[in-house]
């Protein structure tokens, strides 16, 4: 459970099925938690990445302990004692139907200002992102944290709870504190973000003075309140920077499955000791960064260094993949006019290499549609279906790259010609994508 509140249990990043925008879609905690279980790439206790899904398991174990389900436990011991009668949790919001209808008329806006038309969501693994709740309950919420109320919980619960679990790393600042954020302004705070499509919130304690900081936005990464105005209440942040610039790989990211390019290419950070303004926006850099031998540390996230050959072998991949769909594009182009002037070849070649191109862009174009529409909000079982195309589509491939150099090598075509050589190499590039990026791993999903 303590490696689970400093999100150092090693777990990667996993979004499959995290929410639906269909209710029917709903499945229980305990069905999505024993379904989707993301591989361990990091040792216990070493890195910190964040993770719901390792939230999500504290509070499946929250439930197997309680005997009764997480929204429950959370009304019976949160919400019903603190009055907070505006608050509720489950993933369809039943656990308060008054709450569920209000919902309904509220809408969410993009970081540019723009209306997010249909944003709402049901998020599958609530326990990390459905409270829903009114800026009341949350004040409510937040005096009884500082004034340590008993209806919450018991004072040596409090002390243990406010005990600092992880620091940085040859410092004596605190990193967290049982799943709260230490954040460092002119006075030390602790206290937890959140963000979903639509809606940013933020609580902040401190409890050397008694005072406590609440917000609550209807934006997805809004920053002028979540982020500006705890400076205005605790004073400028405590900045700390790296003592060098050096290009890391971000610990909370995608290892393995379908998702390992966009995580090899969402995870390279370079880490700047003084960037310019754009840059530190754009890169969401945190003010405070403790540079250790082999990571920068940030908060709930650690990044870390790199030679950049991952990196370097996915952006090869892509920009092989990218040539060899634009050649392929252009093959098919011109065999289209061919058969449009009925000049096309009765070559057997000439027809090889028209499936081939067929066949070479597909996986990346399957790909893209998968992180598009299928990544998140879909029901998990057409993400597997989705990993099975893969597969038919590397196994198409090499029975036609099998072909082909038969066809090649055959006396009266020794003369393999340039086309036919380019397009085996693509063939192969594209079923070395499939491969190397884990695009066929339906079970892991």
């Amino acid at each position: 459970m303590m490696n689970l509140m400093n999100h150092n249990a090693g777990f990667e990043e996993t979004a499959i099925g995290m929410y639906t925008t269909t209710e029917a879609n709903i499945v229980s905690l305990e069905d999505y938690i024993t379904s989707i279980q993301p591989c361990q790439i990091w040792k216990p206790g070493e890195t910190v990445a964040y993770s719901n899904w390792g939230a999500t398991l504290a509070a499946y174990i929250v439930q197997r302990v309680s005997g009764m389900p997480y929204y429950q436990y959370a009304q019976e011991n949160i919400f019903k004692p603190l009055g907070m009668e505006h608050t509720a949790i489950n993933a369809d919001l039943s656990d308060n139907p008054a709450v569920k209808e209000k919902r309904k008329e509220l809408e969410g806006y993009l970081p540019t200002g723009q209306l997010f038309p249909n944003s709402f969501s049901y998020i599958i693994m609530y326990p990390v992102g459905m409270c829903t709740s009114t800026l009341k309950d949350f004040e409510a919420f937040a005096q009884a944290l500082l004034a340590e109320d008993s209806r919450l919980m018991k004072k040596e619960t409090f002390e243990e709870m406010y005990t600092p679990s992880l620091m940085y790393t040859g410092t004596e600042d605190v990193r967290l504190c049982h799943g709260f954020m230490g954040a460092m302004y002119k006075v030390n705070v602790i206290g937890h973000g959140g963000n979903t499509q639509s809606c940013s919130s933020y609580l902040l304690l401190d409890r050397d003075d008694d005072i406590g900081f609440v917000v609550m936005t209807n934006q997805y990464g809004e920053a002028r309140f979540n982020t500006e105005m705890p400076e205005l209440i605790f004073g400028e942040s405590k900045e700390k920077k790296p003592g060098s610039d050096c290009l890391c790989m971000n610990a909370r990211t995608f290892k393995h499955g379908m998702l390992k390019m966009l995580g090899s290419l969402q995870g390279i950070t370079p880490v700047i000791q003084n960037p310019p303004a754009p840059v530190k926006d754009l890169l969401h850099y945190p003010s405070y960064m403790n540079e250790t031998s082999d990571r920068i540390e940030a908060s709930v996230m650690d990044f870390i260094k790199s030679n950049g050959a991952e990196a370097g072998v996915t952006i090869g991949i892509l920009l092989l993949m990218l040539l060899g769909i634009l050649i392929c594009v252009i093959c098919l182009l011109v065999k289209f006019i061919k058969l449009i002037f009925r000049k096309h070849s009765r070559n057997p070649l000439s027809w090889w290499r028209t499936r081939m191109s067929l066949l070479i862009p597909l996986p990346v174009i399957l790909w893209f549609v998968y992180v598009q529409f299928f990544m998140k909000s879909q029901p998990v079982f057409l993400a597997k279906i989705v990993c099975i195309i893969e597969i038919v589509l590397g196994l198409l491939l090499v029975i036609g790259i099998i072909g082909g150099i038969r066809r090649m090598h055959r006396r009266e075509e020794k003369i393999c010609g340039f086309r036919n050589v380019l397009t085996m190499f693509f063939a192969i590039v594209a079923v070395a994508m499939i491969v190397y990026f884990e695009m066929y791993t339906f079970w892991l999903i």
